[in-house]
């Protein structure tokens, strides 16, 4: 996983784009009407992760037919600080909220 740094211009670009997914709430069945296996399988992976950390139920930031990008909120277990993962088909991306 990519550690951004919290104001970095990649990271306040990923947080709009996850803010303004988190106000649509969509989630895999929201976006694909039949998805693959390999969607379901991804989607449940995000989902597994973002239980491990105690973090939100995940949201499709993005898609098209091939591929879709995801992300969840979690408290970091060590400061208690909010962070944001987003996970997209080829990189994984964490940082401050």
């Amino acid at each position: 996983m990519e550690y951004l740094k919290k104001d970095s211009a990649h990271a306040n670009t990923w947080r709009d784009a996850f803010d303004n997914a988190i106000v649509d709430g969509y989630t895999l069945e929201d976006v694909y009407a039949n998805p693959s296996y390999y969607k379901r399988s991804e989607w449940a992976g995000i989902v597994r992760s973002s239980r491990a950390v105690e973090g939100s139920y995940p949201v499709v930031i993005s898609h098209n037919t091939y591929t879709f990008t995801a992300g969840f909120h979690f408290p970091d277990p060590e400061t208690g600080v909010l962070k944001v993962a987003i996970i997209t088909p080829q990189h994984e991306y964490c940082f401050e909220w």
